[in-house]
């Protein structure tokens, strides 16, 4: 094989590929080029994950968790005007923090207790997020509220940007060895990470956040979006003849 053809494949694929989990120990001895393909798509969501934590601060820890509990029945009372089933709503553990007065970075004495709960309510039907939202937000001790969003149909959507993140891998590898007098032959190897071997590491850029899987990417506001993107990656070796 010609030398000098090898080492510019292989610069090549280093202007390309993203980091991938090791295949092999070696290197293949044929000539290949690693590519990443990619795909993504803005889709309307039509579910979403609501947190919502409620916290009071107290002298009397007792006092406290009770602001707590009342403002939770509260929480509940307004999740029910909106249907939202009882088996979709889950409720976490009391959590209790010490509030110390400090001198010169040393802690003296209790001054107060910080008591909390979180609660996370899975919504399946957010034609009237915004609102359910603005009502949460009007209740007391309501200090934080986030919310994910998501679509029913993943399954489908995983698939379909899958395939065309492996048509993407083998149009830009086409691309790639065009005018080269090479072709782009059978698939060698296939990840959604890095590939990576003793020899060295192909890569080039920082790691994508949602490399590994089609995955929402999330808002963090309390108004509805009108779409999310969800993205996919395959890294994929191939042969060349």
């Amino acid at each position: 094989m010609n030398i000098i053809l090898r080492v510019f494949l292989l610069t090549a694929a280093l202007a390309i590929a993203t980091p991938l989990p090791a295949v092999a120990d070696d290197l293949p001895s044929f000539p290949f080029l690693l590519v990443e393909g990619k795909a993504t798509i803005d889709v309307q969501p039509d579910k979403a994950t609501l947190r919502v934590y409620v916290s009071a601060f107290d002298a009397d820890s007792s006092v406290a968790a009770d602001t707590v509990q009342k403002q939770l029945i509260a929480l509940l009372g307004t999740l029910a005007e909106y249907s939202i089933p009882d088996d979709a709503i889950t409720s976490y553990n009391l959590e209790k923090e010490v509030e110390r007065t400090r001198k010169e970075r040393v802690e003296m004495e209790i001054v107060g207790y910080h008591i909390s709960r979180r609660v996370k309510i899975e919504l399946l039907d957010i034609s009237r997020f915004t609102k359910l939202v603005a009502d949460i937000a009007r209740l007391d001790n309501v200090w934080s509220l986030d919310a994910d969003f998501d679509v029913t149909d993943r399954d489908s959507i995983e698939l379909k940007l899958m395939n065309e993140a492996g048509a993407d891998a083998r149009r830009i590898a086409e691309n790639m060895v065009h005018g080269m007098s090479r072709t782009v032959g059978p698939v060698y190897a296939i990840s959604r990470s890095s590939i990576r071997s003793s020899v060295g590491e192909f890569s080039f850029g920082g790691r994508q956040h949602y490399s590994a899987a089609v995955m929402a990417d999330y808002q963090k506001t309390i108004f509805e979006p009108s779409t999310i993107e969800l993205r996919q990656s395959i890294h994929i070796m191939f042969e060349l003849e």
